[in-house]
């Protein structure tokens, strides 16, 4: 596992925090918060209003790298708001359990930070600016090459099944000429034991399978 980078998450939250909005808020507050999401994110380096928005937040800020993105009408997208906050849930478990968290154990909160860690670490048209922030909060984030090789084919299957309605018999494949799925199937994700796999390859392997409706 990559090395943890020392993260202040406690000045992370109270930025996102300062950047959400409230209905008690005054006027100057809202034109401060306006000014501070474009120095949060790095757009200008004029610091002669931080003083006053620092005593708003309650304390320092970050300035320059939040991972937020910005939006003309609500200042700062909801949803970039919310991708700041999962990683920010996601370094402070990694932190204090030196792991990352797993889905099942996630499944009380929405929207599931470990789901969200899931699906990024699946995405390929990331941002420039989200690889960056999610290196620096998340170093471990990305998969080794046997991890992209395992989601690959379980993909393959959930494919195979979604067209066929069941699972692939020992010698058939997806005719694309790569691995026969049967045994593969069997090996990683009928019979597969923890000493092989990661919690989260087993559970995610029988989701997604059961989900297609054949396990």
């Amino acid at each position: 596992m990559s090395r943890l980078v020392e993260v202040n998450i406690e000045k992370f939250d109270r930025s996102l925090d300062f950047l959400s909005s409230r209905t008690r808020d005054t006027r100057a507050v809202r034109h401060l918060r306006a000014d501070y999401a474009a120095l949060a994110v790095g757009l200008h380096d004029d610091l002669h209003a931080l003083p006053a928005m620092e005593a708003a937040a309650g304390g320092s800020l970050v300035l320059g790298t939040l991972p937020v993105a910005l939006d003309p009408v609500h200042i700062v997208e909801p949803k970039g708001l919310q991708w700041a906050r999962s990683m920010s849930y996601v370094h402070r478990y990694l932190t204090t359990h030196h792991r990352l968290p797993l889905v099942s154990q996630h499944r009380h909160m929405t929207p599931n930070p470990a789901a969200w860690l899931l699906h990024l670490r699946h995405e390929e048209d990331l941002t420039p600016r989200q690889r960056e922030n999610i290196d620096r909060y998340v170093p471990c984030w990305q998969l080794t090459p046997q991890e992209v090789e395992w989601w690959r084919n379980l993909r393959r299957a959930r494919r195979f099944v979604e067209l066929n309605g069941r699972l692939p018999i020992a010698t058939e494949d997806d005719d694309r000429g790569r691995p026969v799925l049967g045994p593969w199937v069997r090996t990683h994700v009928l019979a597969a034991n923890l000493a092989q796999h990661t919690q989260e390859q087993w559970e995610v392997a029988q989701h997604v399978l059961w989900r297609a409706g054949r396990l």
